[in-house]
């Protein structure tokens, strides 16, 4: 279906979601590499989807994946991969169309910047 979807424009949305959901299904089965390359290739699909379609669904689940992703850095231990992460999601922001819509996310992204301080040791900027 991806390989396929790639040359049809009216499954663009649909791929892009459904390689974000293979992504999160070999996160659960806890393959750490094979993940991060998903999760990437995801991203990847979920940003031309969304700069085609300027559609704010698919902005949320970008922001949500390139979280997940920074998570995943989290875990791992490389904190400055996780943050560049959090702060190209940040820089997202101002396409989203409702106010209440970019507060969600902002908060998403700033929730993970706390935590991220927490884990390495830094209350003050927690």
């Amino acid at each position: 279906f991806l390989h396929r979807s790639n040359n049809d424009p009216s499954l663009k949305l649909d791929a892009a979601v459904a390689q974000w959901k293979i992504a999160k299904l070999v996160q659960l089965s806890g393959r750490r590499d094979e993940f991060d390359r998903s999760m990437r290739e995801a991203i990847t699909s979920l940003e031309n989807a969304y700069d085609s379609t300027q559609n704010q669904e698919i902005l949320g689940l970008l922001i949500q994946a390139r979280i997940e992703l920074a998570w995943h850095h989290v875990e791992l231990g490389d904190f400055d991969e996780s943050l560049t992460l959090m702060e190209i999601s940040a820089r997202r922001l101002p396409d989203f169309e409702s106010g209440q819509e970019m507060q969600l996310a902002a908060s998403l992204i700033e929730n993970a910047k706390a935590s991220l301080y927490f884990r390495k040791g830094d209350l003050t900027q927690s």
